[in-house]
């Protein structure tokens, strides 16, 4: 028997344990989402959540290539973006939850 996408995707389904953010994570989607909010206020709640500010700091820093690295997490979350900033923390919400 293998596993696919597909059947992992059924099994979870049929669990009815599909996996979503929280906390943290959460509300940042809810703040990237508005059209009205500020990187201020995407990094302040962002350090709320030292582990998901720290990952969000070093990939950041992870394409520096020698420029000045951020060192704020203001600095990354200008650096990688809004939609940035919501992929990792939902990726990183997700793979705890796991």
């Amino acid at each position: 028997m293998s596993v696919t996408g597909e059947s992992i995707l059924e099994d979870l389904r049929s669990t009815g344990r599909l996996p979503s953010p929280g906390g943290v994570a959460l509300k940042l989607l809810e703040l990237t989402r508005r059209d009205d909010v500020s990187s201020g206020e995407l990094a302040r709640t962002l350090q709320m959540d030292p582990a998901l500010a720290g990952r969000v700091l070093r990939a950041a820093n992870s394409a520096a290539s020698g420029g000045r690295a951020a060192v704020s997490i203001a600095d990354a979350v200008v650096r990688v973006g809004f939609e940035g900033v919501r992929r990792l923390a939902m990726s990183f919400s997700l793979l705890e939850r796991n």
